[in-house]
């Protein structure tokens, strides 16, 4: 499991999992392990890769926005990770980092999950167009 930082928590339980990590990458973004489901006896092994996020996105909600560079500022020139604006894993906050954030600023990522405000959202606009479809046709 990752912290909000990046980091993963040996031993830790996620979704009825208990993981282990037990390798990092040098730029941090790679982990591996392993971990088994409660209950079972077999371990299995993981890799989580991390370089799919977008260089900027510092909470990691698959947009660059504002909410990143409030981040990013209130970190400058400090030594820290990812989440708090480290987008090229130097270890500082620098106007590097500032650059990734600039470069990608307003982009989404085409992993990002849509919240579910908008599955709801879009749930309700499709019960309104199947019900007006019996209006419109006769």
């Amino acid at each position: 499991m990752l912290t909000a930082d990046g980091i993963a928590v040996s031993g830790a339980y996620a979704d009825g999992w208990v993981l282990f990590a037990t390798a990092v990458s040098d730029d941090g973004l790679t982990l591996g392990g392993y971990g088994r489901q409660f209950g079972a006896h077999d371990y299995q092994a993981w890799i989580y890769d991390g370089h799919d996020r977008l260089p900027g996105d510092a909470n990691s909600d698959g947009q660059v926005n504002l909410s990143d560079f409030g981040t990013l500022k209130a970190n400058f020139d400090s030594g820290r990770s990812w989440s708090y604006g480290d987008f090229n894993g130097s270890g500082r906050i620098d106007l590097s980092d500032f650059g990734n954030l600039k470069d990608n600023f307003g982009q989404t990522s085409p992993n990002a999950v849509p919240e579910p405000a908008t599955w709801l959202l879009a749930a309700l606009a499709a019960l309104w167009f199947a019900r007006r479809a019996p209006e419109c046709r006769g």
